[in-house]
């Protein structure tokens, strides 16, 4: 709040004489104050406002990862290259998850899977990550793929997982979740 006094007090010493100028800094300055994170499913295009290279936080086997540009607390998962399965494999194991407190909560994913919103976790440290029971279905368990946030140490990248496992534990699925289900015998068999 201090940084945010203190923008508008130098905004109105330096804009005094050009009022106009002024009000279009100030829109600017609340501009991302109500940033819209895209509805599921949506256009890729609409995600592509929440870019901005200055906030590159790393990059994986498939994804590069940034914070979502004016929001702090989320991050936007990009899959480059031929496949977009790994964020679709993490978007389809949130919603099927019965402890989703132990996931990175999944806010959208754009239509083709090309993008996704995730909740921004914080690095931890090794005592952080023993405090979690840690599912036997995920594989990819290196120290970066843990994070932290208010409500604990959570998973940040749970794209890999054991796909019999994961299907033996899904196979009650209820009919409305019949396209999961495919999805996840489809994948098996690759």
């Amino acid at each position: 709040m201090s940084r945010l006094i203190y923008s508008l007090r130098s905004m109105l010493r330096t804009t005094m004489s050009f009022g106009w100028k002024f009000v279009i800094k100030i829109k600017k300055l609340f501009s991302h104050e109500s940033l819209k994170i895209p509805d599921l499913f949506s256009d890729d295009c609409e995600f592509d406002g929440l870019l901005c290279d200055k906030n590159y936080l790393g990059k994986g086997t498939t994804r590069k990862v940034y914070k979502v540009n004016g929001c702090s607390e989320k991050v936007i998962k990009i899959s480059y290259g031929s496949s977009n399965v790994s964020n679709w494999n993490e978007y389809i194991i949130y919603q099927m998850s019965e402890n989703k407190k132990l996931l990175g909560e999944i806010f959208s994913i754009s239509y083709s899977g090309k993008y996704l919103i995730m909740e921004y976790l914080r690095d931890t440290v090794p005592q952080d990550r023993n405090s979690i029971d840690i599912p036997s279905w995920w594989t990819d368990r290196k120290p970066e793929n843990f994070g932290i946030s208010k409500d604990g140490v959570k998973l940040r990248d749970y794209a890999n997982f054991k796909i019999n496992e994961t299907l033996e534990k899904y196979s009650s699925l209820s009919e409305s979740q019949h396209d999961i289900k495919e999805y996840l015998k489809i994948l098996s068999r690759i």
